[in-house]
């Protein structure tokens, strides 16, 4: 094209200049300009046609493409169709499987050896089987090697008396044989195959019979697919008062086993043995203050009768392994026919301490949840009141009552519109109804107890610390010492993220964000404060000038042990009878004291509060050196100093608590 071009530009330089005739110019320069336009159109033309060729083809494969991922895509859809299809014919036939086996699952799981692991808990006797890592008849071995247990032991006689004309001896003797023929023909091989509705009928019928005389109402009730005993299906209950499954108001329990093919299937295993023990302890948990529990393993033939018995023995005869005190007592008696079996157990459940204790609540409490603890000067409970639950607390004698109702009026003076969510919104008291035979109060909200594996991480432990210091500052405002500041009066609960903390104090952000918080509770022994008084704050909380003061008075008294002193008398001590001027700063020494206990538990492992306040015990020693350490060791030097201080601004001991909360 560059030649063509060339050739067209010499020829028209030619003509050019052999012509003079300026008209002819324009006519020889629009001929050369024809004949360069015209092959680049035509190059062009070319070139286009080709661009054109190449879109048609790359729309053919394009085309191409989406039609072969079209089928892709639909073949794929076809394979997740049929995958869901086969996936939901699993379920179903997953689903129909356990429909069908389900009642089978139900009767079976309560009768399989549940995990349990030997666990010491405060306020029980011997290891009670907690659900873990051992079974039950390991549990039951190691139980009935305790040195207050007994197995095989012979059944005692029958002293049966008679509080009413309408039941005698006689009687009863006819009601029982009758009850033994025509439970035998409801004995079968495996448990499974028993008529607990025909059972339970002849069961009620023989107690019902008694039940008029000295038992007042009982109840037999068939709960072996209830798991409504801290997820445990006992097979029959013997319960008092209500006629539905209340863990609280079970008197005995009832386990079936079955005969076995040949009739002769042993029915003292371990396992079996070891099942009662599990729902006695459960019961235990649920009846705080009940000391006998009582169960019976029967083949509806022959009978073997478990006796749990509780706190049975105190002071210089008590024994100890460790740190906990064998305080408890299991008997097993052996095999009888099952008619001299129900007529110990019914001789039994004649004693106050073998039946559950009275509740001593109002109907103003609402519905009872679950017992939380009961001493011989309170219980305390959770209640489902109005649609949400709070914790109440009642006196269980009217000798008590004035120290409930000094609580009540210690709430009242702490409620108000500014009153910190640490410390608890009083719901109702009958401190001030007219006519009450109850003396009880409700509290809320409801929490757990203050430990440190609630935490999963530092801030919500420091949150919770700064909490207990909003709440002493509020207490002490209002002219009141605590004097029991320890972790059993910490619960820690899920709050608003900065509800009910008083304005006047500065908070950092951190518990402006946290929502797990801890709330003060417990104001039974709180006092005014500046005004001389004995001590009766909780031994633990002792101030440690009082407790030296009543060493130097009593250095002439030798140390004593555990299991070398009887429990003390209450008002009895040194301690009980010395005068003193509550202060802010005992509140805030036991915040320390609390602080070094949930971080390090094992401070005061072994430890028996009580013998705090007789002189020169290895506890008051003990808790006298812990001052000292605390006093003279970084940083729990700084806290005690600030605690002496009575120091107020949560903000100085979050500074402080930074880097123990931290470890």
């Amino acid at each position: 094209m560059h030649d063509s071009f060339q050739a067209c530009v010499d020829e028209t330089t030619a003509l050019l200049s052999k012509t003079s005739d300026p008209s002819l110019f324009n006519v020889i320069l629009w001929n050369l300009v024809h004949k360069i336009i015209a092959p680049y159109v035509q190059r062009c033309t070319e070139l286009e046609n080709k661009l054109h060729e190449q879109e048609n083809k790359c729309h053919e494969q394009e085309n191409k493409l989406l039609a072969e991922g079209k089928k892709f895509q639909e073949k794929l859809l076809a394979e997740e169709k049929k995958f869901h299809e086969l996936e939901n014919k699993l379920h179903a036939e997953e689903k129909s499987g356990v429909e069908k086996v389900v009642g089978q699952l139900t009767d079976a799981v309560n009768k399989i050896p549940t995990t349990t692991v030997p666990v010491c808990i405060h306020h029980r006797g011997i290891d009670a089987p907690i659900r873990g890592s051992m079974s039950r008849a390991k549990a039951w071995m190691d139980a009935i090697k305790y040195p207050n247990s007994k197995a095989d032991v012979s059944l005692p006689a029958s002293r049966f008396i008679s509080n009413s004309a309408a039941v005698s001896a006689m009687d009863r003797r006819q009601i029982e044989e009758r009850l033994v023929e025509e439970l035998g023909k409801h004995a079968r091989p495996e448990e499974k195959d028993i008529d607990y509705e025909g059972v339970v009928d002849l069961f009620g019928q023989y107690f019902a019979a008694l039940s008029s005389s000295a038992l007042g109402d009982m109840h037999v009730l068939d709960t072996h697919r209830q798991r409504f005993l801290d997820d445990l299906a006992p097979d029959l209950v013997l319960q008092r008062s209500s006629k539905s499954s209340d863990k609280f108001n079970i008197a005995a329990v009832l386990d079936l086993k079955g005969i076995g093919d040949d009739g002769h299937a042993k029915l003292n295993t371990a396992n079996n043995l070891g099942q009662i023990l599990d729902y006695l302890t459960a019961i235990e948990y649920c009846q705080l203050g009940r000391t006998i529990f009582l169960g019976l393993l029967t083949n509806l033939r022959d009978a073997y009768l478990i006796r749990y018995q509780t706190n049975i023995l105190k002071g210089r005869s008590r024994r100890t392994s460790g740190n906990q005190p064998y305080t408890s007592k299991l008997t097993q008696y052996r095999k009888v026919p099952l008619c001299d079996a129900l007529r110990y157990l019914y001789e039994q459940l004649q004693d106050p301490a073998a039946n559950p204790p009275q509740l001593p609540f109002s109907e103003s409490a609402g519905e009872l949840s679950y017992v939380v603890q009961r001493h011989s000067k309170s219980v305390v409970a959770v209640f489902n009141r109005q649609n949400a639950q709070i914790i109440v607390k009642a006196s269980p004698e009217v000798q008590w009552n004035s120290g409930i109702q000094n609580e009540i009026i210690c709430l009242k003076s702490l409620q108000g519109d500014s009153r910190p969510a640490s410390i608890p919104k009083l719901i109702y008291s009958t401190y001030d109804m007219p006519g009450s035979a109850f003396v009880e109060f409700g509290i809320s909200p409801p929490g757990r107890p203050l430990q440190l594996e609630l935490f999963r991480e530092a801030s919500d432990f420091r949150t919770c610390l700064q909490d207990i210091l909003v709440a002493l500052k509020w207490v002490h405002d209002h002219g009141i010492v605590h004097r029991d500041v320890r972790g059993d009066n910490i619960i820690v609960f899920d709050g608003l993220d900065v509800g009910g903390h008083s304005s006047h104090i500065s908070l950092t952000p951190e518990i402006k964000k946290r929502r797990l918080r801890a709330m003060l509770i417990d104001f039974d022994r709180a006092t005014n404060l500046g005004i001389s008084c004995h001590y009766e704050g909780g031994y633990i909380c002792c101030p440690r000038d009082l407790l030296q003061q009543c060493t130097r008075e009593n250095e002439d008294q030798q140390m004593v042990d555990i299991d070398e002193y009887e429990m003390p008398v209450e008002g009895s001590t040194p301690l009980a009878n010395a005068m003193y001027i509550p202060e802010k700063r005992h509140d805030y020494l036991s915040f320390v004291l609390l602080v070094n206990t949930v971080i390090f538990p094992f401070t005061l492992q072994g430890y028996t509060y009580q013998l705090v306040e007789v002189p020169n015990s290895r506890e008051q020693r003990r808790l006298l050196n812990l001052w000292g350490e605390l006093e003279s060791k970084e940083p729990w030097s700084s806290l005690v100093r600030e605690a002496q201080n009575a120091q107020a601004d949560v903000q100085v001991w979050s500074e402080l608590l930074g880097l123990l909360v931290w470890l």
